[in-house]
């Protein structure tokens, strides 16, 4: 999973891998406009006729559209394994270092970085932010998403979202706990993101940890610590630095200094040519 921003030229070479034309019609702006104008979401997903399956779920039933349709904001699925294959090629690259480097001078993105140091003050304050990590006991009882609306309910935005590996960061806290399923197991798996302001409905039973009442309904949001982390001021620079190592960015529009997007990882995958 990757939350992302990416320019015209990503997008140009992504219509030619699937077809479809970025300046193709549409009521309000062209194609490309709205995939380059906020954060997109690309994710692999496995499973038997797993593309079939998303396939369903993604296409709108009035009309057959790549990404957006009159309503509003759609989905694209890759249609077949040989596609999948040059997405993930394409979505999924590793960072270049230099690349890396690039983030400091770019006029359209404002760089948080881990060690604490950041030009975000004229922007936004991070004592309001924690790092929430969904543990890998939600994973295993299929109640990811359902921990994770929890959190967007009781928060006022959720940045950064990022799916993590404890081979990854093999020493966290995250799988200190007796949920973690093995010491050996690097691909176990965990949600971190960034959240801004979680409210105390929010609330994270330390002593009784595999408590889980969630009722939308009652607006109830009761969690044990064996299914979510989150940390404080104390120690949310050093969590940031293990879950975001290369730091979080915001898009900004140069021109009036307006953020324009939310803040996801850093990454110049979709802004740097392939070439």
């Amino acid at each position: 999973m990757r939350l992302m921003h990416v320019n015209d030229n990503f997008i140009e070479k992504n219509f030619e891998n699937v077809g479809g034309e970025p300046e193709g019609d549409h009521p309000y702006n062209p194609w490309v406009v709205y995939l380059t104008c906020r954060p997109v979401l690309d994710m692999i997903l496995e499973g038997d006729d797993s593309i079939r399956r998303v396939h369903e779920i993604t296409s709108s039933k009035e009309e057959e559209s790549l990404f957006w349709d009159n309503d509003g904001p759609t989905s694209y699925s890759s249609d077949s394994v040989m596609c999948a294959s040059e997405d993930i090629k394409m979505w999924f690259r590793e960072d270049c270092k230099e690349w890396l480097k690039e983030i400091t001078k770019s006029t359209h993105l404002i760089h948080v970085y881990p060690d604490g140091k950041s030009d975000l003050q004229r922007y936004y304050s991070m004592d309001k932010m924690s790092i929430v990590v969904i543990k890998p006991k939600a994973f295993r009882e299929f109640c990811v998403g359902e921990i994770l609306e929890a959190v967007e309910v009781n928060c006022f935005l959720v940045r950064g979202l990022k799916l993590v590996k404890k081979a990854d960061c093999p020493k966290s806290v995250v799988w200190s706990d007796s949920c973690s399923s093995s010491e050996t197991d690097g691909d176990e798996c965990a949600l971190a993101m960034v959240a801004e302001i979680v409210a105390p409905k929010l609330e994270l039973l330390h002593d009784d940890p595999d408590a889980k009442y969630i009722d939308f309904s009652s607006k109830i949001y009761r969690v044990g610590s064996n299914y979510i982390y989150k940390s404080n001021q104390d120690t949310l620079w050093n969590d940031m630095a293990e879950f975001f190592p290369y730091g979080l960015i915001l898009w900004v529009d140069p021109s009036g200094e307006h953020v324009c997007a939310q803040m996801f990882e850093a990454s110049l995958i979709g802004i740097v040519s392939q070439d």
